[in-house]
Parts: structure tokens; sequence; C-alpha cells
């Protein structure tokens, strides 16, 4: 069994909830765009998501951590898990 995520207005899945509702974690409470879901149907068919670190591409795909759609920009974008940015990781 599989559960099929909505993509909200702001490129993102809405893999959390707020209250009852689908919204993305990464831009909830930055912007409302992350809590409208986006009924456009969207072909990722020979598009292509790159790293925001490392720069790595992998075909799009709305399974892709942190995956990001990018509309009529060339190149959607994810996070493969590289590295954590600096400052991210800290020492206890």
């Amino acid at each position: 069994m599989s559960l099929e995520l909505p993509r909200m207005k702001c490129g993102h899945q809405g893999i959390a909830l707020h209250g009852e509702n689908r919204v993305c974690p990464i831009c909830f409470g930055l912007t409302p765009l992350a809590e409208e879901i986006d009924t456009v149907k969207i072909d990722l068919s020979n598009r292509k998501a790159r790293c925001v670190f490392c720069g790595r591409e992998e075909d799009s795909d709305l399974n892709l951590p942190f995956f990001e759609y990018h509309g009529e920009q060339e190149l959607d974008s994810y996070y493969c898990g590289c590295k954590a940015p600096e400052g991210f990781l800290t020492k206890v």
C-alpha cells in the first residue's frame, strides 16, 4: 500500500499534517503556498532534478528527498543526502 501525497503550491509534497490538512513542512509558516494543494497535473518525464549541495542529477521524481518542482525552469531540485549544511550539526 502506498500513500499518495499531494503536491503543494510551494512545489514540495504535503508530507506533514497541520490539524487534518496536509502541508509542506519545509515551507510551512514561511509562505501560504505551503498550505495550498496544487491540483495542476505535472509531467516529470524527461525532467531532471539537481541536488542543491553537490549538483548530482537524477530523474525528477516526487519521491526524491526534499524534491521541489520548479515549473518552467530547466531543473527541479532535491537533496541527495551528500552533506549537511554548515552549522546544521553541532557538537554536544
